[in-house]
């Protein structure tokens, strides 16, 4: 336990907006000591209370019932308020109890951040030299067949050892647990906010997959269904490395200053120091390009979009090599040389020159237009007639080739192969070579430029109208990654969500959607809706899998008339953007219900009958649609036709709005996370007067001196009861 001068210190570390995260998580905390500890200090009072009693081993099971009177709530403030008086010395020492609990809970609050925000900045320096070790291998030519090297080992190896501190951290203690994923959820929350691809563990995987295919030139093919993100995905990665790219460099820069101004700083000093400046400025890079804000790059003004923004071009049937490299115009721009607004100059000139020296004649309008038409006839005798020059057109490739940017190709597998093949070359290019580019010639990579393609590949179920086949020995020279939906699981309920925590990343984006930007969720009947939100989230899963083709027995559905009818969607899937306009139109149930929302944000907007149909099957399946809330949805044959809302439901909607219920963000923590870890320390509280009562060791003299107190030892119980409500301390483990 650190000192209050120490407390102090650390505190000064954490922002207002940390410490309210530590506020609101504090009271639960405490409730949960309260109960714990409490249960077991009664339970061993009661124990003494059974020996005294039989003078022989404790009655366990009258101990036991005892103890559940103790879990009950008082009648009445007033007989807690009796006890207290009847009990003042042990009322006294519980608010003493209580009052070191609190201290604890917030300095073990305090030093959780403390510690975490450290690892998070030893982890972020450690990452950007390794970024800047591989690429100074880059630029030497040193990493075509390997970057790995003893600098980049020792922090491959630092990295990995912070993740584990980081792990090792939530365990800690409950306070611990709340800080790392806390963090990690508003995190979470403020990536969905702010219109980010939001970063979970799987996606997370994938980013950094071709994060690192771009910061080293490499091509990535990025393949997946419908909805599932794989072009958000390419364009999140493209924006964070060309910021990472100008960031890091501006990072070692201040980094550098701060070395030679510190000379004595010690090397967590140093990298701190590295860390915090990359943060600075990669904040201030991703505000200008949130807000399409220009930038001053090497004294020009330059906006951020044109700066980070990758470059993307959508593939189609009927794109051609010059969309993608360069095209050629016809311009009227010169003619004897010289640019057009030149001789409008010179023609001004002479114009002026006449008024000056005709002065009356300048006055009349006719004597004025005569005159202008002579000075112009005259000058088209002394020049040239107008010409015509050929304009290269710099396209998205060209462009990223020179510039440094990423280029995405959208859809690629739209473009005929003989377009792509025009690709061949480049694709085996890295920054820093030389490449030929049709219409332009010999040019020499930029660092920064990189090409993405995306694309949906169809399979024996799934047909992408307007795609085809990419030649195999074009897809050699890519990294290939398949970016799927997001992982749910298909089975349990949100009551038993607890054995499948880590498959439920798409409910924990429905949750951090729903979420405030301090991780509160206010809910109406929130159990309850909690529940049917876990069904939703099940649901899209469920399509996502059909739409697939991947469905099996278990999702076979039957029609009322006891029919098999196998799961089939052909146009439509519950991506993660349906999922989130469902929401939307929900709105926390200000004006529908959940099943509504369902209709008008989704199943309403299907065009395809029997893909219609189906998602009304399946969500009929999954509780929606239910009869009890005014619904006669039924499940349909294939060929059944479109099924309209009036048939599905033929009365009037009859809605009232519930009030909202509130989780603070400790109890979403607890609901996405699981259960924090118990507590391993406890504050030194001087309770010797308890502790004299309720001993561990039981001797004959303890029992003997209990013999005709009953009445007294039934205070100490009452008194014991006062500090299970108020709060206690783990004495029977003697700390």
């Amino acid at each position: 336990m650190n000192n209050n001068h120490e407390t102090s210190r650390q505190a000064s570390e954490i922002s207002e907006e940390d410490k309210a995260l530590f506020d609101s998580a504090e009271q639960d905390i405490l409730d949960n000591h309260r109960e714990e500890t409490g249960k077991k200090m009664a339970r061993r009072a009661l124990e003494v209370y059974n020996v005294a009693q039989k003078n022989g081993e404790p009655d366990v099971m009258g101990a036991m019932e005892d103890l559940d009177l103790l879990d009950e709530e008082p009648e009445s403030e007033s007989e807690t308020e009796e006890e207290s008086i009847a009990n003042p010395d042990v009322t006294e020492r519980a608010r003493a109890a209580e009052e070191a609990m609190r201290e604890l809970i917030k300095e073990s609050f305090l030093e959780s951040a403390t510690s975490y925000h450290r690892q998070k900045r030893e982890q972020h320096s450690m990452e950007l030299l390794l970024s800047e070790a591989e690429a100074q291998a880059r630029r030497h030519g040193e990493s075509r067949v390997s970057s790995r090297s003893e600098v980049t080992d020792r922090l491959r190896s630092r990295i990995k050892k912070g993740e584990s501190q980081i792990e090792k951290l939530a365990e800690q203690s409950p306070e611990s647990y709340v800080v790392v994923h806390g963090y990690e959820f508003r995190d979470l929350v403020r990536q969905i906010a702010n219109g980010e691809i939001a970063r979970t563990p799987y996606v997370e995987r994938n980013l950094k997959r071709v994060e690192d295919n771009m910061a080293e030139g490499r091509p990535t093919f990025l393949h997946g269904h419908l909805g599932s993100g794989k072009t958000e995905l390419a364009i999140a990665a493209a924006k964070h490395s060309a910021i990472a790219r100008v960031t890091r460099g501006e990072a070692f820069e201040e980094y550098k200053a701060f070395c030679d101004a510190n000379p004595e700083a010690s090397g967590q000093e140093k990298r701190d120091a590295l860390a915090r400046a990359y943060r600075r400025r990669y904040a201030y890079h991703e505000r200008n390009l949130r807000s399409g804000k220009e930038d001053v790059v090497e004294g020009e003004k330059e906006s951020a979009v044109e700066r980070y923004m990758p470059l993307i071009i959508s593939g189609s049937k009927d794109l051609t090599s010059q969309d993608m490299f360069t095209d050629k115009t016809l311009k009227v721009a010169r003619f004897d040389s010289k640019p057009l607004m030149e001789h409008v100059s010179e023609i001004e000139e002479q114009m002026r020159e006449w008024e000056e020296q005709n002065p009356e004649a300048a006055k009349d309008p006719t004597s004025r237009a005569e005159a202008a038409q002579r000075i112009l006839e005259m000058y088209k005798q002394e020049h040239q007639a107008f010409g015509t020059q050929v304009e290269i057109v710099k396209k998205e490739i060209l462009r990223g080739v020179e510039e440094g940017r990423p280029v995405i190709i959208d859809e690629a597998n739209a473009i005929p192969s003989a377009i792509l093949i025009s690709l061949n070359d480049l694709l085996q290019r890295r920054p820093g070579d030389q490449c030929y580019i049709p219409g332009a010639g010999s040019i020499t990579i930029a660092e920064g430029f990189s090409l993405t393609l995306t694309g949906n590949l169809s399979t024996g179920s799934v047909t992408y109208g307007g795609t085809g086949e990419l030649n195999p020995a074009f897809l050699s020279r890519l990294d290939i990654i398949e970016h799927d939906y997001l992982p749910m699981s298909s089975e349990g309920s949100f009551e038993d969500m607890g054995e499948n925590l880590d498959k439920n990343e798409l409910f924990k984006v429905v949750i951090a959607y729903l979420a405030d930007k301090d991780g509160n969720l206010a809910l109406p009947e929130m159990e309850k809706t909690l529940s049917k939100l876990f069904r939703l989230s099940q649901l899209a899963h469920q399509t996502q899998i059909v739409f697939e083709g991947k469905a099996n027995e278990s999702n076979m559905l039957h029609s009322d008339s006891g029919d098999d009818v196998p799961p089939e969607l052909k146009q439509s899937v519950l991506s993660i953007r349906n999922l989130l306009n469902v929401l939307k139109k929900w709105d926390k149930g200000s004006e529908m219900d959940l099943d509504t929302a369902l209709w008008e944000g989704f199943v309403g907007s299907i065009a395809d009958a029997d893909d219609r149909n189906m998602v009304i099957a399946m969500a009929i399946q999954s509780g929606f649609f239910s009869e009890s809330g005014g619904w006669e949805a039924k499940v349909k044959e294939c060929g059944s036709g479109l099924t309209t809302l009036e048939e599905i439901h033929p009365g009037a909607f009859d809605y009232e709005a519930k009030p909202l219920e509130t989780y603070d963000l400790r109890r979403v923590v607890d609901m996405l996370y699981g259960q924090r870890p118990e507590r391993q320390v406890y504050p030194d509280i001087n309770l010797s007067e308890l502790e004299d009562e309720v001993d561990d060791e039981l001797t004959t003299d303890d029992i003997e001196a209990y013999q005709g107190k009953l009445e007294e030892l039934t205070n100490a119980i009452g008194a014991l009861e006062v500090l299970y409500n108020q709060c206690g301390c783990n004495v029977s483990q003697g700390e």
